[in-house]
């Protein structure tokens, strides 16, 4: 007879075995649920790789067969550049895929943040024109307790916007391409809306495939952020808690007693950064890689660092480890913050790994820089300031300036202001065939870290004065090297490098300055000129030895002299520390001579 104890511990058995059914049953549904989803994408990619590819192919044999007639071979040379642009964008979503495949759960302070972001009793509007789509979200949605209401286009969602009271929809999860009215389209019509509430509501991009056109198209036309279909809520809850972020972020504030590290190897980066971060007020110091960064970490205390991702000598991830592993309370509390051009899944998982605290993407923005130091700085450092005429300081017009190769305007964004723009215009022209020999150089010696290093900093900073098919270049050459791929390398190089060198002339007519009147100075005045330079140098103080190389341009030397000052000047743009000393102490020992 089966007493009562018995009875207890087979039912006990019972529910737990049944608790293990359930979750098996759950991981199998979980698991075909996103196999599934690999194969819908990979079916998708396939589709999307062919159509351009075929485009190549078939205008390259027409091309062949018209070589004889300009007008219709540039034609054909004009698609197959398009199709090739859309090629690059699908080889972008790929490596993102499997980034996102391979990367695992990291849980923290961020993490936690998203998944206590309260949603729960908000209404949303889901403008998806695909049933099926429609009923996957409900239920994901649902499940977080958001109220949900559905459009099947871009008109329907207008007349949903139109007809109920400003705030009835706390954000917009629009697909991109629908009938009728496509999610850009309906994305422009909200953002010009009278009701100044209804016009500036949050609205994510959805996509199966995440073109990355469509990720440019989907900000161009106003839309807040970009999620990929079906919906992930820990990626939409991450998303949505810097989205709903934005108002704070959005008022201008300083941070006079707060101390800031800047490192980054790329000089046309740190003169961007510094003047972004040059409003908030707070002190700033910067180093050229991270083993520098270390050394400054132990005699200041600064309140936060923005570290570079990708540097020579110490990068900024393992310097982070570094700064992680040393005993002290300090060292683990310090805020880190890691920049970067490739804010992929992956590259995340590393930063977060390392011990970053947070990420900004290059170029970076001033409305990102606040949101970050809201949330990273200590609250008793943050002075609110009238925004209104902050705003006004900042308002980037329409130029009619037009450079070939550049676009004018998204520089000028980037680099927040014209006369920024055309400074830094002039340091990306001086510094090309230094550049460019550094890159060959790096491809004869087979120093593909080097080379990958160096690409990556061209990328940046073409993007940075708006040579954007430049920078899509280099960035392709970046991306082989960090997989190693030297055969394909070597064969994209020389016309990357080919098209960068023709900068020399297409920027020659907008960086001409007006010649310096010249003067002769006794030897001890120009050997206290360089040796403030190398003092400035050392200590890595770029104002004083930028204003200390413009008194030296207006010196008048012999010949050799005056080349050296011209070497004197490339490396001092690109931040060459060992070189400057090295040049100006050799200078300054033959004028004692």
């Amino acid at each position: 007879m089966i007493s009562t104890l018995h009875r207890l511990v087979i039912g006990f058995l019972i529910i737990i075995i049944i608790w293990l059914i359930f979750g098996l049953v759950r991981s199998h549904k979980k698991y075909k649920k996103l196999e599934q989803e690999r194969e819908t994408f990979l079916l998708n990619i396939s589709h999307d790789l062919r159509t351009p590819m075929n485009v190549v192919v078939g205008f390259t044999e027409l091309a062949k067969w018209h070589v004889d007639n300009p007008k219709r071979t540039t034609e054909y040379l004009d698609k197959i550049e398009e199709s090739s642009k859309q090629l690059l964008g699908l080889i972008d979503d790929i490596m993102e895929m499997g980034s996102m495949e391979s990367a695992e759960v990291i849980t923290d302070d961020n993490d936690d943040k998203a998944k206590n972001l309260v949603l729960a009793g908000k209404r949303i509007l889901l403008v998806e024109d695909n049933a099926l789509n429609c009923e996957l979200a409900k239920v994901i949605l649902e499940d977080e307790g958001i109220l949900v209401e559905f459009a099947e286009n871009g008109t329907k969602a207008l007349e949903k916007i139109r007809n109920n009271p400003a705030g009835y929809f706390c954000f917009v999860l629009m697909d991109l391409h629908m009938p009728i009215m496509d999610g850009f389209t309906a994305t422009t019509h909200i953002r010009v809306m009278n009701d100044k509430e209804k016009a500036t509501i949050p609205i994510i991009a959805m996509s199966a495939t995440g073109l990355a056109e469509d990720k440019r198209q989907a900000l161009k036309h106003g839309m807040n952020g970009f999620i990929h279909k079906p919906i992930d809520m820990v990626a939409l809850k991450s998303l949505l808690l810097t989205i709903l972020n934005v108002e704070c972020a959005n008022k201008s504030f300083i941070a006079p007693d707060a101390k800031i590290l800047l490192v980054d190897d790329n000089p046309m980066n740190i003169r961007i950064e510094k003047e972004l971060l040059s409003d908030f007020q707070f002190h700033i110091d910067c180093a050229v890689n991270g083993a520098e960064a270390i050394e400054m970490l132990k005699s200041v205390r600064y309140d936060l660092v923005f570290m570079d991702y990708m540097m020579p000598i110490m990068d900024g991830i393992e310097a982070t480890k570094v700064i992680r592993s040393i005993d002290d309370p300090y060292y683990q509390a310090l805020p880190i913050v890691a920049l970067t051009a490739n804010a992929i899944p992956e590259a995340q998982k590393k930063f977060r790994q390392a011990g970053m605290n947070d990420f900004l993407s290059k170029p970076v923005q001033m409305i990102e820089v606040s949101r970050v130091l809201r949330r990273w700085l200590p609250k008793h450092y943050i002075k609110e300031v009238d925004a209104q005429t902050a705003s006004e300081e900042k308002k980037i017009t329409e130029h009619k300036l037009q450079i070939p190769g550049i676009d004018v305007q998204a520089g000028i964004a980037n680099c927040m202001n014209e006369k920024l723009f055309r400074e830094l215009l002039r340091d990306f022209h001086g510094l090309i065939e230094e550049k460019s020999n550094r890159i060959e150089r790096f491809l004869e010696e087979r120093d593909i870290r080097n080379f990958t290093i160096e690409v990556h900093a061209m990328k940046s900073s073409a993007r940075m004065i708006g040579a954007l098919e430049l920078s899509d270049r280099f960035k392709a050459l970046e991306e082989l090297g960090i997989i190693e791929n030297v055969s394909l390398i070597n064969q994209l190089a020389p016309g990357v490098l080919q098209s960068y060198r023709k900068y020399r002339d297409l920027l020659k007519p907008f960086v001409v300055t007006a010649p310096v009147e010249k003067k002769e100075l006794p030897k001890e005045e120009v050997i206290s000129m360089l040796e403030r330079l190398e003092k400035a140098m050392d200590e890595f103080d770029l104002d004083t030895a930028d204003e200390t190389m413009k008194e030296l341009e207006k010196v008048i030397f012999d010949d050799e002299m005056k080349k050296q000052l011209e070497q004197l000047k490339v490396y001092l743009l690109d931040v060459a520390i060992e070189d400057v000393l090295k040049l100006s102490r050799q200078m300054i020992d033959k004028m004692k001579e």
